[in-house]
């Protein structure tokens, strides 16, 4: 049996939170030599195990945000993992983040299994919630004149109702998204970038998983487009979000970060478009942006998504995730990079079709009124 080396290597460390306690998950397997020393303000570990580099000795040292119980906390150790219970000395107080450091060291992750409620999150950062209001009635001033007049009127109907409703929710769940971005890209410079999903993933799935009703709306007849623009764009945008979820790798890749302010830029325009189009009503400035703003802003969201396709190949190849093998119940295989290939084919002429669809209607939209005439006149003159 080879030797192992005498360097000590940092192990994955998972980190989560309840309203009392703070939970760590070292993955560190068979360990063995365990040394576990903690003070209410700290925890250092070292050990011999089975670990992110094969069977080596495995290190790590936390100086915590907050001070804990450390007489109260416990741990166990299991045959895959090192668990931890530690005891806040404040309860109901949600940490925004485990270390006294800004910036998490490389191996310490967020663990999704063990993320607070969202009422606890509210309470982290009251102050940027505070931002984010001012923010949005700052955009919606314009479009809540409109439907106060239109309110008095009463034209008020469940369709125009639903459209107001579903484009406000959605614009208030993109606008989260983007000030959280920048504020956090001003406060912690380059090094957020790596954390983009981290800190706002949760929020946009769910726009996205909302999104869908967009295939519908058309179908429908509620809105007046075609079914394959929406389509091409909401499976497109679903399936990059699926293959960052499901890799930590692309989860910190900072190009995660320049698409999530593409789509959230975009968004930030169009539902607003929406909420006018759905009241017969319109605002220049608005309508403008719509039709010029997806001039640098498609191109930059198509980049960032061959990117992220071409570096997904790799990593799934490696890890197999998703990737279905024989024999199984089903008897069906599938090898998950493959498919990542073909949906990369399929990409490139449906964004084209995207960029093709955005100039005609920016064409159709914003043509000049004198020059529309001068058509007329010239056939009535022939």
């Amino acid at each position: 049996m080879a030797e192992t080396s005498n360097r000590s290597f940092s192990p994955f460390v998972y980190w989560g939170q309840d309203s009392e306690n703070i939970f760590l998950k070292v993955e560190i397997g068979t360990a063995t030599d365990l040394d576990v020393q903690w003070t209410d303000n700290d925890l250092q570990l070292s050990c011999h195990g089975y670990g992110s580099r094969g069977k080596h000795q495995y290190q790590f040292f936390l100086q915590f945000l907050n001070p804990i119980v450390s007489k109260e906390s416990s741990y166990k150790v299991t045959e895959k993992s090192i668990e931890f219970r530690i005891v806040k000395q404040t309860y109901h107080d949600v940490w925004p983040r485990l270390t006294v450091e800004q910036l998490k060291p490389p191996w310490l992750k967020i663990d999704f299994d063990k993320l607070v409620d969202e009422d606890d999150e509210d309470e982290i950062d009251e102050g940027l919630d505070d931002q984010v209001k001012d923010w949005e009635k700052h955009q919606l001033k314009e479009i809540e004149k409109q439907l106060e007049l239109n309110n008095e009127a009463g034209f008020w109907d469940p369709k125009t109702f639903y459209l107001l409703a579903y484009n406000l929710f959605q614009f208030v769940g993109y606008g989260y998204v983007f000030v959280v971005l920048f504020y956090r890209y001003f406060k912690y410079g380059d090094a957020s970038k790596s954390e983009a999903f981290e800190s706002i993933g949760s929020q946009l799935v769910t726009c996205q998983i909302v999104a869908i009703a967009e295939i519908i709306h058309p179908m429908l007849g509620l809105v007046k487009t075609s079914v394959f623009a929406p389509m091409a764009q909401v499976y497109g945008r679903n399936f990059a979000l699926l293959i960052t979820v499901l890799d930590s790798d692309l989860r910190e890749d900072p190009v995660v970060w320049y698409l999530f302010i593409a789509w959230s830029t975009i968004e930030l325009i169009r539902y607003p478009f929406y909420m006018l189009a759905a009241i017969d009503s319109e605002v220049k400035l608005v309508t403008f942006l719509r039709y010029t703003a997806w001039i640098p802003l498609y191109p930059m969201g198509i980049i960032c998504e061959v990117i992220l396709l071409t570096k997904a190949i790799s990593l799934y190849e490696v890890t197999g995730s998703l990737t279905v093998s024989l024999p199984n119940p089903w008897n069906a295989s599938l090898y998950f990079p493959y498919y990542i290939r073909l949906h990369f084919m399929l990409f490139i002429p449906a964004s084209l079709y995207m960029l093709k669809y955005m100039y005609y209607q920016t064409k159709k939209k914003l043509r000049s009124p004198d020059k529309s005439k001068g058509k007329v006149n010239a056939k009535k003159k022939l």
